[in-house]
């Protein structure tokens, strides 16, 4: 069984010993206060997949900073801000099978890997843009995550020295300028010193329906957002010269983020590096996570080594 852990909703998905889909389904997150309200959360769930099929394992992809060898979720920041969580530990004893946890992104990066876009890929990148904007690094068909299992926080790097302040603590992160927040923020800052607009909501999925139908206002918070994402990418590209570099997540959906990277990618990336890297949406989209949490799950369950 895979698991996405979010921040409002979780899903599941069912797999059989062949990694074939059995049935994915979701329950509303609920209010997290505490480290047992996420193992109600997954015991339901379990719960409801042992009718489908005996479970050997279980996988968790989960927002925020996660050991993945020693199965603690260090920092949630979405998720009550628990700290030090030993979820495997936890979640193994309460459903009687192994639990592997790892971050939501690496999951749903793992998924494509094993079932989506990068099938049979060695190397890439992707990049999840959504309430915020998080990154994994796929090396050789192995996640990379670095020593204590926290690398590829893309939304964290700097784009804009002395910009807007993270909920990380720093300022002007990718996340502050490209994320669903960042877009919302830019439009919210915008309207209060009297920019005309029609936009009804200050929410990341309207606002693009106002940038689809030419709002000024709109089309600016998402140029401002994909210029952000395409420096970012062209780093990324010339630090790790990836096959491809994959987009996810709820803006990326907007369908108003990949074609616009794509065009202003030579202004960031090596021209050399170009010509032989991909830039594409996640195909598996919302299932990524849960999809990918079970494949890892089964490949640590028979000792495989998905870390580099």
């Amino acid at each position: 069984m895979g698991v996405d852990f979010g921040g409002t909703k979780v899903k599941f998905a069912v797999t059989d010993k062949e990694l074939r889909l059995l049935k994915i389904f979701s329950f509303p997150t609920g209010k997290i206060e505490k480290s047992d309200d996420i193992v109600s959360v997954v015991r339901k769930g379990f719960s409801e997949a042992s009718m489908i099929s005996r479970i050997r394992a279980v996988g968790i992809g989960i927002a925020g900073m996660v050991n993945p060898w020693k199965g603690v979720a260090v920092f949630l920041t979405n998720l009550g801000g628990l700290s030090d969580v030993p979820l495997s530990s936890l979640l193994s004893d309460t459903l009687g099978v192994p639990v592997f946890i790892d971050n939501d992104v690496n999951v749903a990066l793992f998924g494509e890997s094993r079932a989506g876009v990068l099938k049979n890929v060695k190397n890439a990148l992707f990049v999840a843009v959504g309430t915020g904007v998080g990154g994994a690094i796929l090396l050789s068909e192995k996640l990379y995550v670095g020593k204590d299992g926290f690398a590829g926080e893309f939304g964290h790097i700097t784009v804009r020295l002395n910009g807007l302040k993270c909920n990380c603590g720093k300022r002007g992160c990718l996340e502050t300028e490209s994320s669903g927040k960042g877009i919302e923020r830019f439009v919210l800052n915008r309207k209060r010193r009297g920019a005309k607009t029609e936009i009804d909501k200050i929410d990341a999925r309207r606002i693009a329906y106002f940038a689809k139908r030419g709002d000024p206002l709109a089309v600016k918070a998402f140029e401002n957002a994909v210029k952000y994402l395409a420096m970012t990418t062209g780093n990324l590209i010339n630090i790790f010269n990836p096959e491809f570099v994959v987009f996810g997540g709820g803006v990326t959906e907007s369908g108003l983020i990949v074609e616009k990277v794509r065009e202003l990618l030579p202004e960031y990336a090596l021209k050399s590096f170009l010509p032989s890297v991909r830039i594409t949406e996640s195909i598996l989209k919302n299932d990524a996570g849960a999809i990918g949490a079970a494949h890892l799950s089964f490949e640590r369950l028979t000792g495989k080594d998905v870390y580099v």
